[in-house]
């Protein structure tokens, strides 16, 4: 993978003028919830994440993941929200705000549990779409995120928290061939895969655009 600059900002501030796609994986209560946008570039990709998490509780989840939340939260990679469980309301007004100051073309999502959620983003104006989360669904995006990967064209910041997720991932295949990816078999309650979900919603938002309008041109 490619390595821009590890907090982000000039990273985000050099593409903010380009078309970007989103991803948005929310927590069924309180797990982290992670918002990931994808810009086209060539035959690159340029991820960025957002990751939210519950504030009441921090030092139990701390330690049952075996993770540093905590640290993650005071370097600014992770945001808390108020409350013991994912206060989706803070989730939309940061994502309305990233709408303000960033292209985003499109924002799929995972339907479970995201009805009020999605009512509200439906007033940025940017068109928002269900994702399937079946081998089906997942398989095509998943797919190029992992080529994107094998061929060092996914171009990120280092975020740790997203940098965790990938660890955590494993790509399972259907009889059909597509993937998906899941959780470890081993110690699967405390590992988090929610930002690579997100990324691959996010891609797949990015392929609706260049199928129906072919790659974006950049540079």
């Amino acid at each position: 993978m490619i390595t821009a600059d590890f907090r982000g900002a000039a990273f985000i501030e050099h593409l903010k003028a380009l078309p970007c796609y989103a991803g948005l994986d929310l927590a069924a209560v309180s797990d982290l919830t992670a918002f990931v946008l994808a810009w086209p570039l060539n035959d690159r990709v340029a991820t960025y994440p957002w990751f939210f998490l519950p504030t009441e509780g921090l030092a139990e989840r701390c330690q049952h993941d075996g993770v540093r939340y905590d640290l993650w939260a005071r370097q600014g990679f992770l945001e808390l929200t108020p409350g013991k469980v994912t206060e989706w309301q803070y989730v939309v007004g940061r994502i309305k705000q990233l709408a303000e100051a960033l292209n985003i073309r499109s924002i799929s999502y995972d339907t479970y549990g995201a009805r009020d959620t999605v009512a509200s983003l439906l007033e940025t104006g940017i068109e928002t779409k269900p994702f399937r989360q079946s081998y089906a669904g997942m398989g095509a995006p998943a797919k190029r995120v992992e080529a994107l990967v094998m061929t060092g064209k996914l171009i990120h910041t280092g975020h740790p928290v997203l940098r965790w997720n990938m660890d955590c991932v494993r790509m399972e295949r259907d009889y059909a061939d597509n993937i998906r990816p899941v959780k470890p078999k081993r110690g699967m309650s405390s590992k988090r895969i929610d930002g690579i979900v997100a990324m691959i919603m996010a891609v797949g938002g990015l392929m609706d655009a260049e199928q129906n309008a072919g790659p974006v041109e950049f540079w």
